[in-house]
């Protein structure tokens, strides 16, 4: 199940990419992006690329900068969190609006 929004922190977002250009900085919001709807990322490069919206040599070029915020498996701790809280919440709300029925 995808959820509708994902919860996006400005200033932590900032604050963790002042060091990207632009290309990466893009390129990274476009994987947590696809991470939130699918669950996760793919572990072949030119996959990843094209969810980055990268040509595969740009990939190439800035994937260890990008994979720095990944744990192992392009695993998202943060997003992995964000996104059971909010299903845990949808469930809340979910159960709320069945009882009241």
């Amino acid at each position: 199940m995808s959820l509708p929004f994902m919860p996006l922190y400005i200033p932590d977002y900032l604050a963790d990419t002042s060091h990207l250009d632009a290309t990466e900085s893009g390129a990274y919001l476009h994987l947590i992006m696809h991470y939130w709807m699918n669950g996760g990322l793919p572990q072949d490069d030119r996959a990843l690329a094209r969810i980055a919206k990268t040509t595969e040599k740009q990939w190439k070029s800035i994937r260890p900068v990008i994979e720095a915020f990944f744990r192992p498996g392009w695993r998202h701790g943060r997003i992995d969190r964000e996104y059971a809280a909010a299903l845990q919440k949808q469930e809340r709300r979910a159960l709320a609006g069945r009882a009241g029925n």
